[in-house]
């Protein structure tokens, strides 16, 4: 049985900044810059956005709603009227019948009023 393998102590990271060496000619008073220093411009021009322009869960999901409401009652809107259009497609014979039985008896009705008024002359 073999022993468990412990991993290094120090790895070397692709974050880390190399520093090198100032050159003998150049003054002993240059400013050594943390890595936090040196990468915070380039992290802040590409991946960070301003504080101003950053949104609370609130915002996103107004302006998330602002953009999808007509969107949104646009679909409502047409699954709607199918479905009524559906709904008629199926009521209309019952109410062709309806409104043809009530012409009907509107008819005779007025018939026999005019019939009923000539006998009496």
């Amino acid at each position: 049985m073999q022993a468990p393998k412990h991993p290094p102590r120090f790895l070397p990271t692709l974050t880390e900044v190399v520093k090198h060496p100032a050159p003998a000619t150049e003054s002993a008073e240059i400013p050594v810059l943390l890595e936090e220093e040196v990468l915070a411009p380039v992290v802040a021009s590409t991946f960070v956005e301003p504080v101003a322009s950053v949104m609370t869960d609130e915002d996103l999901i107004a302006k998330v709603m602002v953009q999808l409401t007509p969107v949104l009652e646009q679909v409502v809107q047409d699954a709607l009227q199918q479905s009524l259009q559906a709904r008629l497609h199926v009521l209309l014979p019952g109410v062709m019948e309806d409104v043809e039985a009530t012409v009907s008896r509107a008819v005779a009705d007025a018939l026999q009023g005019v019939h009923a008024e000539q006998e009496r002359q």
